[in-house]
Formats: C-alpha cells, structure tokens, sequence
C-alpha cells in the first residue's frame, strides 16, 4: 500500500512539474497561422519527386517588427 500511494504521489509531482516547465517555455508569445483551404489552389512542378525544398532568406526579429500582416523585408518575386 505504501508503495502504491509514493508511486502516485511522485507520479503527481512529476506531472505538476513538467506543466510549469511547459508554462515558462510558453510565456514568450503566440505564433497564428491563418488560411484558407479550397479544393483547387495552383500547380506546383516539383520535377520528378513529390518531395521539394523551399528556402526561405534568413531574417532578423527586428526587421521581421511586431506589426501584423505581410513582412515585405527581403522579399524575392515567384519565378
């Protein structure tokens, strides 16, 4: 019996602890996402694979700001 009750109670405890954990790495800030999904969108030539690679230009935070909407820094046209 008495291993049964330390058994939860250190279960409990380990519990409780990895959700404070959780709740300092969370306190940062909130990514949204936002879109829409349609049945029919573009065509993408990705050659023979259906795997690709996008690479995206590196950006600083401090030019990405704070502003909602697009981030026009580094923008590259489609080719």
């Amino acid at each position: 019996m008495f291993k049964t009750i330390m058994t939860v109670s250190v279960l409990g405890a380990a519990i409780a602890s990895t959700h404070a954990i959780a709740a300092d790495n969370s306190a940062g800030g909130v990514i949204n996402f936002t879109g829409a999904i349609t049945d029919t969108t573009c065509t993408i030539n990705g050659g023979k694979s259906a795997d690709m690679t996008v690479a995206l230009s590196p950006i600083s935070v401090k030019d990405a700001g704070t502003t909602v909407g697009l981030i026009t820094k580094n923008k590259n046209p489609f080719r």
